[in-house]
């Protein structure tokens, strides 16, 4: 499926859509820009259990900016099947969001990048987790330049 802008999809997903997911999006976002990808692919994220219009959490947002991610417009996003099945890509940010996910949009495939839930905890906490998420989104990035290059 197409992104209305006509670029495919990548779909960050966890639980509340105020850490790791938003977190996620942004890393995809500055990493395809980097890659000069961002013409054909766009990063978006969302939380099965989002509390609708939150912003980050103080934390996500403080290891962001340390690391120059810019989370400050961020609102929580509510999954919806519709949000899920037009994605191209969905990416689960722990196991129990992979099944929630499969709950809310049917059976989809979903590519899991097991990140522990800062959320509640201390500082170092949001830093490993920043660190396991800029980790895949460097993984995955190499991995679908390659999958493109051979398309």
């Amino acid at each position: 499926m197409q992104a209305s802008s006509g670029r495919k999809q990548i779909l960050a997903v966890c639980y509340g859509n105020i850490c790791r997911s938003p977190t996620a999006e942004a890393l995809l976002q500055r990493e395809l820009r980097s890659a000069a990808m961002d013409s054909r692919w766009v990063a978006a994220s969302a939380g099965v259990g989002a509390l609708t219009g939150h912003p980050a959490a103080p934390l996500a947002l403080q290891v962001a900016a340390e690391n120059e991610v810019d989370l400050e417009a961020h609102r929580a996003r509510q999954l919806t099947p519709e949000m899920a099945t037009a994605s191209d890509i969905v990416i689960a940010l722990d196991e129990y969001v992979e099944d929630r996910i499969l709950d809310i949009a049917g059976d989809i495939a979903i590519e899991l990048w097991p990140v522990a839930d800062p959320f509640g905890g201390p500082e170092p906490l949001y830093r490993h987790a920043f660190r396991e998420i800029e980790t895949h989104v460097l993984r995955f990035l190499r991995e679908l330049r390659a999958r493109e290059l051979t398309e």
